[in-house]
């Protein structure tokens, strides 16, 4: 697997365990669209994604815990920080 494809995977993986434990969420209709919720300070998601890495074993490959962390903080840098999808808005207001 070629680097690229491996931190790709674990952007993925990262993203999916942050919707899972409510560091983050999606608009319902533009998915593209995601936004920190406010419900975890931030050492706390760390601590609960790496837990969750680590107890889940369909995660059991993804053993880099630098790419992971390195992944969340990719995620968190760029979500909104307004439930409200801009995307949304822009249509709204059409």
């Amino acid at each position: 697997m070629s680097i690229a494809k491996e931190l790709i995977g674990y952007e993925d993986v990262a993203f999916d365990i942050l919707k899972s434990i409510g560091a983050i969420a999606c608009c319902d209709a533009h998915e593209e669209y995601w936004y920190r919720t406010g419900e975890l300070e931030e050492k706390q998601v760390y601590e609960y994604a790496t837990a969750t890495l680590e107890r889940e074993s369909e995660y059991a490959s993804y053993t880099n815990m630098k790419a992971f962390h390195n992944a969340i903080k990719n995620i968190l840098d760029n979500a909104g920080i307004d439930e409200n999808c801009p995307y949304c808005q822009k249509a709204f207001d059409e």
